[in-house]
């Protein structure tokens, strides 16, 4: 049996922080969830698969030399291939 290929959208929210301390060590940290709708597809064969997909992440980066970069705050939201960021302190 072939199952057909299918697309599905969905939303992702994340929120996340940048810290550069004194000694040059650049921190990253942030906070992510994403939900997609739901599928179902059918096979040549009659079976059928539904998914119903979210998931959570949370990540941490440490670096060391990268004082080029500012400290800010993202907020972003993406939709159907649009993002939104927020940059404060821009």
């Amino acid at each position: 049996a072939k199952y057909p290929n299918t697309d599905t959208t969905g939303l992702m929210i994340a929120v996340g922080k940048n810290i550069t301390t004194a000694n040059g060590l650049f921190i990253r940290g942030d906070l992510s969830y994403t939900d997609y709708k739901s599928v179902s597809i059918t096979s040549t064969g009659g079976s059928k698969v539904k998914a119903d997909v979210e998931s959570m992440a949370a990540t941490v980066s440490i670096v060391k030399s990268l004082n080029d970069f500012p400290n800010f705050s993202i907020f972003s939201i993406v939709e159907g291939g649009m993002v939104i960021i927020w940059h404060p302190n821009c």
